[in-house]
């Protein structure tokens, strides 16, 4: 069944707003650091897509970035922080710095942290099926065969 466009009062279908294309790792990723980076207190979902919007030509809906398990952590972190007045912004230009490479490396140690427990769950998969069919560890950790260059 196709949805029908919401039509305006003179019957002419209304523009499309935002865009069809999903969130990607680098959108994610961007949408987040843009949220760790907020400054202004008043942080909310409409102020967040105009922001995202803003930076490209991609916008997506409240709905979408709310969606997102990562872009909802960060957006709900930052409100806490704000709230708190843990974001309030030294006046040294050098603390400025600082704290923001503090804030931009413990969320790519978070990020790594993600990545590695991807690959731990990828390796015990791996041993699992090893195992299975009857493949011992001495088998699976024997070096590989050098490459014959000469003949290539």
């Amino acid at each position: 069944m196709m949805r029908k466009a919401p039509k305006r009062k003179n019957g002419v279908p209304a523009p499309r707003t935002g865009s069809r294309r999903r969130l990607d790792d680098d959108a994610i990723k961007r949408v987040c650091e843009l949220i760790g980076l907020w400054t202004n207190p008043p942080l909310t979902w409409e102020a967040l897509t105009e922001r995202v919007s803003e930076g490209g030509r991609v916008g997506w809906t409240r709905q979408t970035l709310a969606g997102n398990v990562k872009i909802a952590e960060a957006f709900d972190r930052k409100k806490v922080d704000l709230r708190s007045g843990k974001s309030k912004l030294p006046r040294d230009p050098a603390l400025v710095i600082l704290r923001r490479d503090i804030e931009e490396r413990d969320a790519q140690i978070l990020r790594l942290k993600d990545i590695l427990r991807s690959y731990e769950e990828r390796f015990l998969v791996m041993i699992r099926n090893a195992s299975v069919r009857g493949i011992s560890q001495d088998e699976l950790e024997h070096p590989l065969i050098p490459i014959d260059r000469k003949s290539i």
